[in-house]
């Protein structure tokens, strides 16, 4: 029992500090001319707030493989090919 719960204490411990990020895609216009991305990051099942990924610099959002923008927004032309990645 003592071995089992270690082994669960420590899976618990990596699961709290497992960072991750759900993207949505929405048209920000009526002409589908841009779209608007948005970036959610969690801490383990935590959804953490966008001033909390703020002050951590957490996400940074990329086209074409260069750095364009930080943050848990950005707007981009339709069909752009964008890349949002986590930078913790």
């Amino acid at each position: 029992k003592t071995t089992a719960d270690a082994a669960q204490s420590t899976a618990d411990d990596a699961w709290a500090r497992t960072l991750r990020v759900e993207v949505m895609s929405a048209p920000a216009d009526a002409e589908g001319d841009t779209s608007l991305l948005t970036a959610y990051a969690f801490r383990g099942g935590e959804l953490l707030s966008d001033e909390a990924v703020a002050k951590m610099g957490l996400l940074a959002w990329y086209v074409g493989g260069k750095r364009v923008a930080t943050g848990s927004t950005y707007t981009c032309a339709a069909g752009t090919a964008v890349e949002c990645r986590l930078e913790a």
